[in-house]
């Protein structure tokens, strides 16, 4: 056990109970499942990013990605989510690893387990690749992600989900109807507010500012105003 100690620089000390952990490989599984964890998130967070970076046209385009290629190749001037699809890859495969080390886990008999090699050669191969994809993924596209503010600001101007800072204050029927209005008018819910006098410019402003903070102590506010000057 020094020896290991020494060689690996991790503090490891004997197993308590030797004829258990002889018997069953349940801790690896448990650093595999960790793994699995891991590449969910990954996978989330790739689909997200390239879900936000589509287009330029006719996607979302809130995004914008680094270009690590000169293309796509039947698409000129396409800007394809390259790396985010081969993290994705990574991910799909640590999942299949996870699948096989569960087998093996679960197929030894008695104190006799031959299939660790399986489970060292899947662990060792997740832990590897993982480290390489978030590796690329930060240099490669994290790195040189921008937004595209205009587009950004424009989706955030004309949400019909802007009615919902309007509930507390005109109540959730009128804010309904506002926000059905305003779709039919293509007009901003908040603008549409303003003009029918549910709001002052000011209390509009307010609003929009902290839409995207912790905003129910600015809507409180506006209603005790309200209620003071009634």
């Amino acid at each position: 056990m020094k020896k290991l100690r020494e060689y690996t620089g991790y503090n490891l000390i004997q197993a308590y109970d030797l004829i258990e952990k002889t018997q069953f490989m349940s801790d690896f599984k448990d650093l595999m499942d960790q793994l699995s964890g891991l590449t969910v998130v990954l996978l989330k967070i790739c689909n997200d990013l390239m879900a936000l970076s589509s287009g330029p046209m006719t996607g979302l385009n809130e995004l914008k990605l680094p270009a690590v290629e000169p293309g796509s190749s039947i698409m000129p001037g396409k800007i394809n989510p390259s790396i985010l699809e081969s993290v994705n890859m990574v991910c799909f495969q640590v999942l299949g690893n996870r699948a096989a080390v569960e087998q093996a886990c679960s197929s030894g008999h008695l104190e006799l387990n031959v299939y660790t090699p399986v489970i060292a050669f899947n662990i060792f191969n997740s832990i590897s690749w993982l480290t390489k994809a978030v590796d690329n993924m930060g240099q490669r596209c994290i790195e040189g992600l921008d937004v595209n503010a205009e587009q950004a600001e424009e989706y955030f101007e004309y949400s019909n989900a802007i009615a919902t800072l309007l509930n507390p204050i005109i109540g959730y029927d009128v804010a309904s109807k506002l926000a059905e209005e305003a779709k039919g008018l293509q007009k901003p819910v908040i603008d549409l507010a303003v003009e029918k006098g549910l709001l002052s410019s000011d209390e509009a402003r307010l609003l929009v500012d902290s839409a995207t903070e912790q905003n129910m102590a600015v809507i409180q506010g506006i209603l005790k105003k309200r209620k003071g000057e009634s």
